[in-house]
């Protein structure tokens, strides 16, 4: 009867409101809403969760450079990983032949650079796809470097472990050391102060 078919409706309708927005088919959320954790403290919306997404080095380092808080962006990389969410880039990892010779055996990584724009657990994921590409790759070590005052809260988490107090190192008076340490004002470009060394060792 036309009356039942009424309170079918109303029953269905008052169903459809109690579940939650994500659920409904072709639900979209508001272009005003507030911006997610990082930026504003706000809680990230389902719609935004960070996705690993692939990058080149070459446009990984203007993120770098615009955003890291003590580095310029490497001078080179071999690959590099980035975080999505929508379709907003909110952070770039970069791997490269390690700096230090000592440790350039052929078959070891470092993570020269790795920048955020805040989101939560965004290094260690970051961290992590460098340390997975590695190990894809062939390589046995990834070595990186944070400063003394750093915790190393998000190496840790994606399997890294300390490996050695790097002490602070002389300033360099030679002519890469003005280039690569120094901006065009003579302005140190990079911390000079002790940093501590983190690896993660192939150990299967």
């Amino acid at each position: 009867s036309a009356d039942d078919k009424a309170a079918r409706f109303a029953e269905a309708s008052q169903h459809l409101q109690d579940v939650p927005a994500p659920m409904r088919v072709g639900a979209r959320y508001s272009s005003t809403a507030k911006p997610s954790a990082g930026c504003s403290g706000a809680t990230p919306r389902a719609s935004d969760s960070l996705r690993v997404v692939p990058i080149s080095v070459q446009d990984a380092k203007p993120f770098v450079g615009k955003h890291h808080r003590h580095n310029k962006p490497p001078q080179s990389g071999m690959f590099a990983v980035a975080l999505s969410r929508g379709d907003k880039i909110v952070g770039v990892g970069i791997a490269s032949r390690p700096v230090a010779r000592a440790l350039q055996d052929g078959t070891t990584l470092e993570v020269t650079r790795v920048c955020t724009l805040g989101d939560p657990n965004a290094c260690s994921m970051i961290y992590g796809a460098l340390r997975k590409a590695a190990r894809a790759l062939g390589y046995r070590r990834v070595f990186t470097y944070t400063l003394a005052e750093e915790s190393g809260a998000s190496l840790r988490a994606a399997g890294f472990v300390k490996d050695a107090d790097v002490p602070a190192r002389a300033k360099w008076t030679g002519r890469v050391w003005k280039t690569q340490q120094r901006d065009l004002f003579g302005n140190e470009t990079r911390p000079p102060g002790p940093k501590i060394r983190w690896v993660w060792r192939l150990t299967t």
